[in-house]
C-alpha cells in the first residue's frame, strides 16, 4: 500500500520537473509458482509506473582471463 501511494504522488512530480527517480526493490520467491519463480513486493503499481526495469542477479565469478572462479574459500 505504501509503495502504491508513493508512486501515485511522486511519478507526476518527477514528470513535471524532469527528474529521475531510481527505486530499489527486493525480490522474493513466489510461493504460488509451481516452478520456483520470483516476484517483487509492492503489487502491480511499481511495475505499472516504471518506464525501465532492470534486474541484476548474481552470476559466476570470473578472473581477468575469463576463467570461472569458485565461490568457496
Amino acid at each position: 500500500m505504501a509503495l502504491t501511494l508513493f508512486s501515485k504522488e511522486m511519478i507526476p512530480i518527477c514528470a513535471r520537473t524532469g527528474c529521475l527517480l531510481i527505486g530499489i526493490n527486493q525480490i522474493r520467491d513466489d510461493m504460488n509458482s509451481m516452478y520456483g519463480g520470483t516476484t517483487t513486493t509492492g503489487g502491480r503499481a511499481w511495475r505499472h509506473n516504471c518506464s525501465v526495469r532492470m534486474t541484476f542477479m548474481r552470476s559466476d565469478y570470473i578472473d581477468d582471463k575469463g576463467t570461472p572462479l569458485s565461490r568457496g574459500c
